[in-house]
């Protein structure tokens, strides 16, 4: 129990969707009672995909550029160092 199981649905047009299910329970005075919720997943996916090649994009031109790209958070902590970046610092 608790745990997240993928699948496909299949919508009334015949056509099959990614979903998901989630499994859990609750312990009652009556019992053990199984509750499942069933969501359909294609925008997340897709986003998440979208999301993906952005950042290979991203990672390819920063990778690409000549000089030296070194990125930092708002703690000033490095986030990340293009291969011009990684050499110059070691």
């Amino acid at each position: 129990m608790g745990a997240e199981r993928w699948l496909y649905g299949l919508r009334k047009d015949g056509t099959e969707f990614p979903a998901e299910i989630g499994l859990g329970y609750i312990d009652t005075a009556d019992g053990r009672l199984v509750m499942s919720a069933i969501g359909d997943t294609s925008r997340r996916m897709e986003t998440e995909e979208a999301l993906r090649e952005r950042e290979e994009w991203l990672s390819t031109t920063l990778a690409s550029i000549g000089d030296a790209v070194i990125a930092t958070d708002t703690g000033g902590r490095v986030t990340f160092l293009n291969p011009v970046a990684q050499a110059l610092t070691g």
